[in-house]
């Protein structure tokens, strides 16, 4: 996930060359299709404004969401499209976190319990 002064960073980029090559050279990300999707999406005018000063990510990298949680998510959301979209945007993952939860929950793979930090306290 991109910070949001990196996309506008790259976009600012496209605006001076204008060409998708280049700007991936010069910028050394994103893909196409994703320079692409924000191209889209600043014309939809739908790329969230600009915070000042923030480091936080667009989205969170890491969710809070528990295995418990991820289990009810799993059982919610068999075989509905509609469903998983709206579980995932409940939870705030992506869906495609939630497909590999749902793959994981079939194979009997997926975790009970929260593994431990292995970061220091802090």
């Amino acid at each position: 996930m991109y910070h949001l002064s990196e996309i506008e960073h790259v976009l600012s980029i496209y605006d001076t060359t204008h060409s998708f090559k280049e700007t991936i050279r010069l910028a050394g990300y994103p893909s196409r299709e994703t320079l692409r999707l924000w191209l889209r999406q600043r014309q939809q005018g739908s790329l969230p404004p600009a915070s000042r000063g923030s480091k936080r990510a667009t989205r969170p990298r890491h969710s809070n969401v528990t295995p418990e949680e991820r289990i009810r998510a799993c059982v919610r959301s068999f075989g509905d499209r509609n469903a998983i979209r709206a579980v995932a945007k409940e939870l705030g993952v992506d869906r495609s976190s939630l497909y590999t939860w749902i793959r994981k929950y079939q194979e009997g793979s997926l975790p009970m319990k929260k593994k431990k930090s292995k970061r220091a306290p802090q």
